[in-house]
């Protein structure tokens, strides 16, 4: 090595340090670093909404089944017909009827009749509206 080529290699490792690295060097592995961890971070939101989803839709099969097999095909199809205009009042229906059969109080199948009779007394009552003229 001759005198020039020693000066700068010196100033290369003045400028770039001993690693050969300089300071842009060492923001760019941080950001990757930092890249790394937002994508980790990324990653296990997704399988938890993944596993959540899951899980709902395990329950929405496992309450299917168990209403298939407690209601008779004519009142599932009421039901069914109901959540088409009423989600709300059939989810509310379906949640009673699981709450008899958790109880052990549901002796046999619900029949139409029966859930017609379960509808009457669920459904919320109307008011009446007066309107007198003066």
């Amino acid at each position: 090595m001759n005198n020039g080529n020693l000066i700068e290699f010196t100033e290369f490792l003045k400028v770039y340090g001993a690693s050969g690295m300089n300071d842009d060097d060492d923001e760019i592995i941080k950001f990757k670093q930092k890249r790394m961890q937002q994508l980790r971070e990324q990653l296990a939101v997704e399988e938890m909404e993944n596993r959540r989803r899951e899980e709902d839709e395990l329950k929405t099969s496992r309450r299917k089944m168990l209403l298939k097999r407690l209601l008779e095909p004519a009142a599932r199809e009421r039901l069914a017909r109901i959540r088409i205009v009423r989600p709300d009042f059939a989810e509310a229906i379906e949640q009673q009827i699981l709450i008899l059969a958790q109880r052990g109080t549901l002796k046999k199948r619900i029949d139409d009749p029966l859930l017609r009779e379960m509808l009457e007394k669920l459904k919320p009552k109307k008011r009446e509206i007066n309107i007198t003229r003066r």
